[in-house]
Order: C-alpha cells, then structure tokens, then sequence
C-alpha cells in the first residue's frame, strides 16, 4: 500500500503545452521477502532472504508537445 502527495503545472506556450509533475510517495506496508526451500529427495530446509525496500520515492517527469496532443515524455522515479 502507497500514500503519496505530489503536484503537476501545466502551461500553453502559444500551440505548445509543457507540463511538469512531482510526487513523493510512501510505502506504508513494506515486507522483506523471505523463501524457505528445500531440495527434492534430500536436504534440511533453507532459507533465502530479500532486498529490504526503500519506503520512500520520488516521482519526477514532464511532457511537451503540441496542444491537441502531448507527444514527449520524460518520467523517472527515485528510490530512497
């Protein structure tokens, strides 16, 4: 489960739109992933542990194109 807050601008340059977002988000339920195997026919149980997730992220990007259809995009996400 993800909270965030974040925002977006939007601007008409003539028949140009730019347009430019940023959110940051907060993991409330982050679990390790933990799996316990074992071989088929023979062997004890082991355990593999996961990566420990970031709680929190950022979300950054923009777009531009002309008006009746934003045409590029640039959309990145930090972890931290």
């Amino acid at each position: 489960m993800v909270s965030g807050a974040g925002g977006r601008v939007e601007s008409d340059i003539g028949t140009l739109v730019l347009e430019v977002h940023a959110a940051w988000l907060y993991d409330i339920v982050t679990d390790t992933q933990e799996i316990t195997s074992t071989y088929t026919g023979a062997g004890g149980a082991f355990k593999t542990n996961g990566v420990d997730p970031a709680r929190h992220r950022a979300n950054l990007g923009g777009e531009r194109g002309p008006a009746h259809n934003l045409e590029h995009h640039l959309i990145g996400q930090l972890r931290c």
